[in-house]
């Protein structure tokens, strides 16, 4: 069994050693690291090239487009069949690839995998033995995907294992999203594969608060993929029959439209994304409904005070 690690950087050269470093030290070393350049104007990759000397270190330049281009390129280029993918700023714990390893030797059918990760300040260090083999529960089967995500994330973008056929069901990351790429990903798969496990363990670790990441800004509606979500999955609104779907997709918009409804330039798509959903049978809640400078003056005191 191989891996095929797949890292798109664009400017992280603070970061880059650590999370590269987080992959070579892992106990399954069966694999290929692609990191994917994405047209970095930093010294990240001469830094790479300097301090590691791996022969399974493979460096892909290309022009900027984006971090679901670099995505896709690493996709195409990869070797083997089981796709693991971590961000330029995030770190795995060492037992990461073998628990993935396991989970796939037990259940040989399965087509993306994700594993429990950590949130950690920016600076902050990790614990890795932090609950990490306290909990005995083998990985388990989502048959109930939409239901457990509306309480927390399943999967994210360095905790995540799909089968590189998987993508040819269900297409590439969307290159028009900056923001939420990764989740419209994983709707694509939970809405049409047969197998998919959770391990709930900590094998991953998110940093949060580092003045690089993308994330930290707000883009156009457009960009982001709250945006575009009910458009493109209208016709499964509608028509399927998955469990706890609509329930997700009704949440999903209603949390994350709400910075864009108090920028006045984008008030109108999102009143028009909210009339689509309600005539789809879709709820709207108090935040829509009251007057929007009442909303607006009690959502900037929330933002700034709370």
């Amino acid at each position: 069994m191989m891996f095929s690690i797949v890292i798109p950087l664009f400017n992280k050269s603070s970061y880059i050693l650590r999370s590269v470093k987080s992959v070579l030290v892992q106990s399954f070393q069966d694999f290929e690291l692609l990191l994917v350049d994405d047209g970095s104007t930093d010294d990240g990759v001469e830094l790479l090239e300097k301090e590691i000397k791996d022969p399974r270190l493979r460096i892909i330049r290309k022009e900027n487009g984006g971090v679901s281009s670099a995505r896709n390129r690493g996709i195409a280029e990869a070797k083997y069949n089981y796709i693991c993918f971590l961000d330029a700023d995030d770190i795995w714990h060492p037992e990461f690839l073998k628990s993935i390893a396991q989970t796939i030797s037990i259940h040989p059918n399965l087509e993306i995998i994700g594993v429990r990760f950590e949130e950690v300040p920016d600076g902050s260090s990790v614990n890795f033995n932090k609950e990490l083999l306290d909990s005995q529960q083998d990985a388990i089967k989502l048959k109930d995907y939409f239901k457990r995500a509306s309480k927390s994330a399943l999967f994210h973008s360095s905790s995540t294992m799909v089968r590189k056929d998987v993508f040819e069901k269900v297409g590439k990351f969307d290159e028009k999203l900056s923001h939420g790429e990764d989740i419209d990903m994983w709707f694509r798969i939970m809405l049409n594969v047969g197998e998919a496990y959770y391990i709930p363990k900590y094998l991953s670790y998110y940093f949060v608060g580092n003045s690089e990441q993308a994330t930290s800004k707000l883009p156009p509606l457009g960009k982001h993929l709250v945006g575009s979500l009910f458009l493109k999955y209208k016709h499964q609104y509608l028509n399927m029959k998955v469990p706890y779907f609509k329930e997700f997709v009704n949440e999903y918009l209603l949390v994350n439209l709400r910075p864009f409804y108090m920028r006045d330039s984008e008030q109108k798509q999102v009143e028009n994304i909210l009339s689509e959903l309600v005539a789809a049978g879709g709820k709207i809640n108090w935040f829509y409904r009251f007057p929007r400078c009442m909303v607006k003056g009690i959502y900037y005191f929330k933002k700034r005070f709370i």
